[in-house]
This record gives C-alpha cells, structure tokens and sequence, in this order.
C-alpha cells in the first residue's frame, strides 16, 4: 500500500466548495435586502422633501384658498425627472368649525380650509399624508388697500395705521447703530 502525500482528497475539495458557495449565496442574499432598504430609506427621505417642498408652494398660492376650495393631481416630473415616480394628489376643502363658546349662541361658526395632500412613490409599503387648517381671508384684509372696518380709507402705502406702535428691527450682531 502506498502511504497518503499531504494532498486533499476530491471529496474533502468538493464538500470545502459547497461550504463557500452556501456562505456565498446567503451572503450576496443579505447584501441585496440591505440595498433595496437604503432605496427605500432614500425614497422615504426623497418624498418627505418633496411632501414639504409641495405643501408650501401650496399654502402660498393664493388661488387656492378661494371659495369652497379646489383639487389637483400630479406628479414632480416638474421638478427634476427623477422625481416623475413620486406623485401628489391634494383637495382643499371649506369646513366649519364650532366657536370657542357655547353659551354665546349669537356667535357663528368659523369657516376653515382645509388642505389634504397625499405623496405617494412606487415601492413604498404606504403613501404619506399631510393636513394644513387655513383660516378663511376676510375680503376687507384678503385685498390690499381695503378699507378698514369703520369704512376709513386705509392708511398710506408703508405707513402704520394710527394708534399702532412701531418697534424697530433686532440690530444684527457685530453692527454698530
């Protein structure tokens, strides 16, 4: 009989492969959940900006907030091509709110808007949304230049109306007056 050299038997060589394309695969496995999570993170991240970004614009544009309130749809193609898988889709709505109290019943209800914005992407397990309350703009404060409520023409352009005090500006750090 031969005596065995310090070489591997092809058995010990094939069971040794196994081992490593085993640890191989369920190590590539856990690499690819962890990439589609910082995706995700990403998207979540992404549509949280694009969320906010979206409600100011919206709570800025003064047609929106007129009447009984107005609906719309889209996506943020506009802002950036990446973006055209993220969608909005708003609805600004005229509700009541009951008033502080009760016992006076000669008091009416206040009017509200109320602004729902939904942002939804592909990929993402729920939509987010997000609500606003507005107050409803008088007509006499809603249009510049209006009379006030005694009828009195209203003061000149940059001018204080009468009575009100005025405090200047915070001086800034580092400036002297």
């Amino acid at each position: 009989m031969r005596r065995r050299s310090g070489g591997f038997t092809l058995v010990e060589v094939i069971i040794a492969l196994a081992i490593v394309a085993v640890v191989t695969v369920l190590l590539l496995e856990r690499r690819v959940g962890i990439v589609e999570e910082a995706i995700q993170s990403r998207d979540i991240r992404t549509i949280w900006a694009l969320a906010g970004e979206k409600m100011a614009a919206l709570e800025l544009d003064p047609d929106l907030w007129k009447g009984d309130g107005s609906s719309s749809s889209g996506d943020f193609g506009e802002l950036d091509a990446a973006y055209e898988r993220f969608v909005w889709e708003y609805v600004i709505e005229k509700h009541e709110v009951p008033t502080n109290d009760p016992s006076n019943l000669n008091e009416k209800p206040k009017e509200i808007y109320r602004l729902t914005l939904k942002v939804d992407g592909q990929g993402l397990t729920s939509p987010i949304v997000l609500e606003a309350e507005m107050p409803l703009q008088e007509a006499a404060t809603a249009v510049s230049g209006a009379p006030g409520a005694d009828g009195s023409p209203p003061p000149p352009s940059g001018q204080p109306p009468e009575g009100a005090t005025t405090t200047p500006p915070p001086v800034p750090p580092g400036v002297r007056k």
